[in-house]
């Protein structure tokens, strides 16, 4: 699709040689080809509007956990990953007791390699010819009534590419000759290029021209504009041999792979005493990412705290000392980061203070016109290296597991605590060139300090017996959340701010009241019902992270004609024959809507997504195929029965799913009639609001059939 791009404006002006550009000619040069919408290899037609895209365009996205940062959905890739695992359980039973123990442990190496083709085209373009774009001033060479000039050799900015590129097609080196690299004709094998008199030849150039080797490895990370990624492998994506260093990379670009390691160990008792069963037990989880982590968050370079530098003269000649509410692991912030004059605040984690010591909200008000900046250990330092890591604290959790139930005849009784971790599994590899590219690297950073989440649920009810099959339940269920993750802007970081995945620093709590009560018919006929509703108590705040709905209330109710002796409607074989073995039921779910962020630059501000609303209906009429054996059923099932609109999100200006205020908006109308054709653009961002992923399921209709020999 992009290379049709190309071919119609060869279609539409087929004259090479043309008066450009007033229609009879176009594509002199490249420069002309593209002015008229024709496309070189590796780039992507323009999007439209900046709204969608244009057909064949390749749309940036997450390529994995390993990277975080944007690659194209075309790309050529390898992954590795080796898994040692080990484990032991012994299981004694003693009287009414079931003792059990264990441990397991295991060892990863995850690996991965990916080059971006398009992005190779581009900066193979870029580095071609790039020491010879000016002109050799100095050396006029006179014709007969004019005046030429030779390109400029300036071998200092040679590339690599270039030099290899030279040697293979027989040029020098050192001369000025302009090679064409996207005229390479890979089916008869030449290219063009123009010689130091603008005459254009073509040459044989071999087969498989172009090679990865071509390149050296700074040329392919581009700045951190990565036209490779790889860690585990080098950057030609050869699998590299042993462990390399944490921090090689800084010296010869090499990345290690990620070595996690897994150790848990568990022991525990199984009691069945009288009407009680109780299960107890212990797992210890100890997670090691066996990697690099920055030392601290915000800084990207060693820098002194209070404790480092009690008494600081930052360039005033006089000595002075810092607030009396500074603690020693305090950072210190100044003006200028070589040349400092003033103290401008401090920093304690996350948490900003300025030079008197008085908290604030907004790291920018340390600002002097460089910049949040601390005060630097060595203000020289070009780059980021190893002195602003250390190594990852394997992490332990202690996880009790506690259950009891008791069974009566008049209902039953129960207490469960059950704890689990689950350690983390995107954004968290250590990735040393997102460090050292830091003032170009886009996208989601890394977070190799990444820490296993916790999770911890309490669950203490009664299930009494309210009369013959009428059961109820009321119950707590506590949830306890550490270590969530969540999306993160760390603003005031030096050396600029930027997006990760971090740890929340609290347990988030969320005490939950159920309360049900259900009715089982004690034979295959008759009625069912029950209703179930959970209330949430959890903040704002945490809501926002977690999404949950603070009231759920689930509501069922069935019939079945029964079948054999149960049948309600013997003696009739008709009605046997359509009914027998015929249920049907409705079931519902209301819960209340989410809470959904509202920008506020003052106090936090939430705004609920609307209720959810929906009814369900199943209709399933069973078989018996005697001769065979078979038993079979066919059901129908309706999902969203009245096909109510169910909304996950709605713009906090509007309240509506499709409606962001920007098109009726008056201060907006210029911009707005300003484009090609508004009338267009109107139509097309609101073609962009409507987002499917804001709807819930709409009315589905399944019909199945279920046979069981």
């Amino acid at each position: 699709e992009v290379a049709r791009f190309t071919e119609q404006v060869y279609e539409l002006f087929p004259d090479k040689w043309g008066d450009f550009p007033l229609g009879n000619g176009n594509w002199m040069n490249s420069d002309q080809l593209q002015l008229n919408g024709g496309l070189l290899n590796g780039q992507n037609p323009y999007n439209v509007y900046g709204l969608w895209n244009s057909q064949g365009m390749v749309s940036p996205y997450y390529l994995n956990s390993s990277y975080g940062n944007y690659s194209t959905t075309i790309n050529y890739g390898n992954t590795s990953e080796e898994k040692y695992r080990g484990s032991f359980k012994i299981d004694v039973n003693y009287k009414s007791h079931n003792f059990f123990a264990g441990i397991e442990y295991m060892q990863r190496t995850e690996r991965s390699y990916s080059v971006d083709p398009m992005e190779l085209w581009v900066r193979m373009r870029g580095l071609t010819n790039f020491h010879i774009l000016q002109l050799d001033m100095d050396n006029p060479q006179f014709g007969n009534d004019t005046i030429n000039f030779y390109r400029f050799y300036d071998g200092q900015s040679q590339q690599h590419f270039d030099i290899n590129l030279r040697q293979k097609l027989g040029l020098p080196v050192d001369g000025v000759d302009f090679i064409l690299t996207d005229s390479y004709d890979m089916i008869n094998n030449t290219i063009d290029y123009y010689d130091k008199d603008g005459v254009m030849h073509t040459i044989y150039a071999g087969e498989n021209l172009y090679t990865m080797d071509m390149f050296s490895v700074d040329e392919l990370l581009q700045d951190g504009g990565y036209v490779v990624r790889y860690m585990g492998y080098d950057y030609l994506g050869n699998k590299v041999k042993g462990k390399q260093g944490s921090y090689d990379f800084f010296t010869n670009r090499t990345i290690d792979a990620y070595r996690p390691s897994y150790l848990s160990v568990y022991l525990g008792d199984k009691i069945t005493w009288k009407m009680i069963d109780v299960s107890i037990g212990l797992r210890v989880d100890n997670f090691n990412a066996n990697q690099p982590v920055l030392k601290d968050p915000f800084l990207f370079y060693p820098a002194y705290t209070v404790g480092e530098m009690p008494l600081v003269d930052v360039g005033s000649n006089t000595t002075a000392s810092h607030p009396d509410n500074m603690g020693d692991e305090y950072v210190i912030y100044v003006d200028h980061a070589e040349s400092p004059t003033e103290i401008t605040g401090y920093r304690n984690e996350d948490t900003w203070y300025d030079a008197d010591g008085n908290e604030i909200n907004d790291p920018y008000l340390l600002d002097r016109g460089s910049g949040v900046t601390p005060l630097l250990v060595d203000p020289g330092q070009e780059q980021v290296n190893s002195n602003a890591f250390e190594d990852f604290k394997a992490v332990t959790n202690f996880l009790p597991q506690i259950n009891i139930d008791m069974k009566t005849r008049f209902g039953n009784a129960y207490a469960y605590y059950n704890s689990f971790s689950r350690n983390p599994s995107y954004f968290n590899i250590f990735r040393p060139d997102q460090y050292y590219f830091i003032n170009t690297v886009g996208g989601l950073l890394n977070n190799p300090d990444l820490k296993p989440l916790g999770i911890s649920k309490l669950s203490i009810g009664i299930k009494p017996v309210i009369y013959k099959n009428l059961y109820a339940e009321v119950g707590y269920l506590g949830v306890f959340i550490k270590n969530y993750f969540y999306t993160a802007r760390l603003f005031g970081a030096y050396p600029r701010d930027y997006t990760t995945i971090l740890n929340y620093d609290k347990v988030i709590p969320n005490h939950n009241l159920i309360i049900s009560l259900n009715y089982f018919s004690p034979k295959s006929s008759g009625f069912g019902a029950g209703s179930s509703f959970t209330k949430s108590f959890i903040s704002d705040q945490d809501n926002v992270l977690l999404m949950i709905s603070d009231f759920v209330l689930n509501t069922h109710a069935t019939f079945n004609f029964g079948y054999g002796r149960d049948f309600i409607l013997s003696g009739n074989k008709a009605l046997r024959a359509i009914f027998e073995n015929f249920g049907i039921g409705v079931y519902h779910q209301f819960r209340t809507g989410t809470k959904l962020p509202v920008k506020s630059y003052v106090e936090p501000e939430y705004l609920n997504s609307p209720n959810f609303c929906f009814y369900n209906l199943r209709v399933e009429k069973g078989f018996y195929i005697k001769p065979a054996g078979i038993t079979a059923s066919l059901y129908l099932w309706i999902e969203n029965l009245f096909n109510k609109q169910n909304l996950f999100y709605i713009d906090p200006v509007t309240g509506k799913p499709d409606d962001d205020g920007y098109l009726s908006a008056p201060e907006w109308q210029n911009e707005i009639n300003s484009q090609t054709n508004p009338d267009t653009y109107r139509m097309l961002y609101q073609y962009k609001l409507s987002n499917p992923a804001y709807y819930d399921t709409p009315r589905i209709i399944r019909l199945g059939l279920i046979v069981k020999i």
